[in-house]
């Protein structure tokens, strides 16, 4: 069974992400969030591993201790601004990451809504 790691699975979209696979079977799912909760990882069905996103080597780390094979970044606005770079460096400095996917490829935010 190959490991899917969701970055950003205890927000909104993520955590669909997370509850689709989970319902799915076939993964075993694991999520980053700023903190682990024992009661979320319950309710989610998914293992919460906490992380600030600060070092590439603190993924890959993350990254290779977990044998994930697929990371799913659903990183929201309040994710540190080089936490997706930082993601992707780990993924692809990993042995065993085989995939990226990133759930947005670019928002552009109007000033407004800022």
């Amino acid at each position: 069974m190959s490991t899917v790691l969701v970055a950003g699975g205890t927000g909104s979209i993520g955590r669909a992400i997370v509850e689709a696979l989970v319902e799915q079977g076939k993964f075993k799912v694991t999520v980053l969030g700023r903190k682990s909760n024992a009661e979320l990882e319950e309710r989610l069905g998914a293992r919460v591993i906490a992380t600030d996103y600060g070092t590439v080597d603190g993924l890959v780390s993350i990254l290779e201790e977990n044998k994930v094979d697929t990371v799913i970044s659903a990183l929201g606005g309040l994710a540190p601004p080089d936490a997706e770079k930082a993601l992707i460096h780990a993924a692809e400095a990993s042995s065993v990451t085989r995939r990226f996917i990133p759930s947005v490829f670019g928002v552009k935010y109007r000033p407004e809504y800022a």
